[in-house]
């Protein structure tokens, strides 16, 4: 309830921040994601764990300034991949594989796509450069896509699968910008930011089934992704404030 409280006030304060604005800024951003926590476990029977070893991404970003204070809205996503060959190993420990008999259908890649809000004060450092600290807060959705392994146990060649699943989460992401205006409509960013996503619990279907057995179980999902993003951008000026 408290993050949902804090969202509706950023989104309140979004839109009647426009009235007063001087300067719009458009940008597009791309970036690389250093990964941490449990997202990154191979452990197979853990709730949190995801295979993950590194992401990529990129975002638009739109912003009106009112002297050096900022604010604005994001739309961003992010690419995981996963390590295949540890899913490989842990899934064949866990269905009790012995042999090479066996075929895993694993696309090892998982997407998150969100809308944030943001709250920026730009700092002049010296002429066309300057500094920009900001923190972003908004809404995540994390798909991960279905896996399937089929395998020989016992002379019958049994098949196994979970299901694609969707989950929903609340996002933040500090960082700063290192910002070269090369003109009055044009420039380029640096930026570096810390990012964590918290997604709602959720329970996955799997089932695993032969010619003549059939079985349907759950497990229950909950994902936190930690990474320390690095990234560059175009941003795009408009506004009456470039006047000045």
């Amino acid at each position: 309830m408290r993050k949902l409280l804090l969202i509706f006030t950023f989104f309140s304060l979004f839109f009647s921040f426009q009235l007063k604005a001087q300067v719009f800024q458009f940008g597009i951003n791309t970036s690389s994601n250093m990964l941490s926590g449990d997202f990154t476990s191979t452990d197979i029977n853990s709730e949190t764990s995801g295979f993950a070893t590194y992401g990529y991404g990129g975002n638009l970003d739109f912003k009106f300034y009112a002297q050096k204070f900022g604010f604005g809205a994001r739309v961003n996503y992010n690419f995981y991949e996963r390590d295949r060959y540890a899913y490989e190993v842990a899934i064949r420990k866990k269905l009790g594989i012995v042999d090479d008999k066996y075929f895993v259908r694993d696309i090892g890649l998982m997407m998150d796509y969100g809308f944030q809000l943001s709250f920026s004060y730009k700092i002049p450092v010296k002429g066309v450069f300057n500094i920009e600290p900001y923190i972003y807060l908004g809404f995540n959705v994390l798909a991960t896509p279905p896996n399937e392994v089929i395998y020989n146990k016992s002379s019958l060649t049994y098949t196994y699968q979970t299901q694609l699943m969707g989950y929903i989460g609340y996002s933040f992401s500090p960082g700063v910008k290192f910002q070269w205006d090369i003109g009055k409509h044009f420039g380029l960013n640096l930026y570096f930011e810390y990012s964590g996503t918290s997604y709602e619990s959720d329970a996955q279907r799997i089932i695993n089934y032969s010619s003549t057995t059939f079985e349907s179980s759950y497990r229950v999902k909950s994902y936190n992704i930690n990474a320390v993003n690095f990234g560059m951008g175009l941003n795009f000026y408009f506004g009456k404030g470039l006047e000045k």
